[in-house]
C-alpha cells in the first residue's frame, strides 16, 4: 500500500487559541465525594431496601426447575444498582426486608458467556438476610485528616485543586499540540489511497474488537447482537481513518522537512 503524497502548505506561525487551565469547585466537590465513598460503612438497618443499599442474600438458580453449576451463592453482599448481577436480578430486590424470600425471575442475555445459560430464563430462590446503608463520613477536618493526612478540609481542597491543574495543564498541551496539527493538515494538500484508508479502517475495528474482548465481548457476539456486518463497520470508520492517516503524513513530511531526529 501507498503511503499518502503531501504536499506541505504553511505550518510555520500558525495561530491557535489556547485556553488557561482552570480548575471548578464542582471537580473538587466531586473529588472530596470519591473519597467520602472510599471511607464509607455499611450499617445494618431495619427497613426496606433502596437502590444503593446493600442486602446479604443466599440464592439458588434453577433453569426448567434443574439447578445449574454455578448459580448458588451464601451470605452474598448486593448493591442494588450496582449492575453486577444479571439484569433484572436487582431491581427485584428493592423494597425487600431481612426475612423476605423472593423469587427472582431473570433471561440472561444472548451472549452470556455460559453457552448453556445464554437466552435462557432462570428462577431465584433468594433470601434477603440483612439490608445495609451505607454511612459516608462528614467532610469536616477530621475527615482530610483520615483520608490524606491533612490537618484541615480546606488544605485538602487546595491539595485537590492544585493536582487537578496539573492534570488540566498537561490536557491543554496535548489539545494544543492537537491544534497546531490540525491547522497544518488544513494548510497542506495531501492525497490518501482508498486502499490505505480502508486498511486503517480495519486496523481500528480491530483495536474496537480488543477493548470488547477484554469486557467480555467476542466481535461475533458483538455482530450478531448489532446486527451489523464487520464492513459495513469498516465502512463507516472510513472518516476518522482518512483524519489519522493525515495527521501521520502532514506530521512525518514537517519532521522530514526541518531535518528533525524523531529519536533524540
Amino acid at each position: 500500500l501507498y503511503w499518502p503524497s503531501v504536499a506541505v502548505g504553511q505550518y510555520k506561525g500558525l495561530e491557535v487559541g489556547r485556553r488557561e487551565p482552570t480548575v471548578e469547585d464542582a471537580q473538587i466537590d466531586e473529588e472530596i465525594e470519591r473519597l467520602r465513598d472510599r471511607l464509607a460503612t455499611l450499617e445494618t438497618v431495619e427497613r426496606a431496601a433502596n437502590t444503593g443499599d446493600h442486602v446479604v442474600i443466599d440464592y439458588v438458580g434453577s433453569v426448567d426447575g434443574t439447578e445449574f453449576e454455578g448459580g448458588t451463592g451464601r451470605d452474598q453482599l448486593l448493591e442494588l444498582g450496582s449492575g453486577r448481577l444479571v439484569p433484572g436480578f436487582e431491581e427485584q430486590l428493592v423494597d425487600s426486608k431481612a426475612g423476605d424470600e423472593r423469587t427472582v425471575t431473570v433471561t440472561f442475555p444472548e451472549d452470556y458467556p455460559v453457552p448453556e445459560l445464554a437466552g435462557r430464563e432462570a428462577q431465584f430462590a433468594v433470601t434477603v438476610s440483612e439490608v445495609k446503608e451505607k454511612q459516608l463520613p462528614e467532610a469536616d477536618d477530621d475527615f482530610a485528616s483520615e483520608a490524606a493526612g491533612f490537618d484541615t478540609l480546606d488544605e485538602l481542597r487546595q491539595d485537590i485543586s492544585d493536582r487537578l491543574r496539573q492534570i488540566d495543564e498537561r490536557a491543554l498541551e496535548r489539545e494544543f499540540e492537537d491544534a497546531v496539527l490540525e491547522a497544518a493538515v488544513a494548510e497542506a494538500q495531501v492525497e490518501v489511497p482508498d486502499k490505505l484508508v480502508h486498511a486503517r479502517a480495519h486496523e481500528l475495528l480491530e483495536d474496537t474488537w480488543s477493548m470488547l474482548a477484554r469486557q467480555g465481548i467476542s466481535k461475533e457476539s458483538y455482530l450478531r447482537f448489532t446486527g451489523r456486518d464487520e464492513e459495513s463497520l469498516a465502512h463507516e470508520a472510513e472518516p476518522e481513518a482518512a483524519a489519522a492517516l493525515k495527521r501521520e503524513a502532514v506530521l512525518a513530511a514537517i519532521v522530514e522537512a526541518e531535518h528533525i531526529d524523531r529519536k533524540s
